[in-house]
Parts: structure tokens; sequence; C-alpha cells
């Protein structure tokens, strides 16, 4: 579970529009980020990742609830 300070500290403020991001676990090899658009406070999950392993997840992801 990502901790809730991690997102307050992502959706403080901001004085432009656009998105805070922050790296989850720097130690580890995998690409991934949570971020806040702003002004509209959306939080995201993010991972990078190449083409190939995008599309075989892709179908799995799409069946994600959004909450």
């Amino acid at each position: 579970m990502i901790d809730e300070c991690l997102w307050k500290e992502l959706e403080a403020p901001q004085p432009d529009r656009g998105r805070s991001t922050r790296r989850l676990f720097p130690e580890c090899p995998h690409d991934i980020h949570i971020g806040v658009t702003h002004p509209t406070q959306q939080r995201m999950l993010l991972v990078r990742a190449g083409a190939r392993a995008a599309d075989r997840a892709r179908h799995l992801l799409m069946d994600l609830a959004e909450t």
C-alpha cells in the first residue's frame, strides 16, 4: 500500500497546471511512480515499460476498477 503521507505531499497546492510525481522504491530496477494532477488532484500510478511488456499487460490493466 502507498503511504497516505506521500499522496498528501503531492496534493499540496501548486501555482501551475500539470502534475507532481514521486518515484517509489528508488532502489528497485522498475520505474514506478505515483502522481497527482493539478488542479484536479487526480491520483495516478505510473509504470514505465517497454512496448512489448505494455502490450502484454494492457488487457489486465483495462479490467482494473477505477475508484
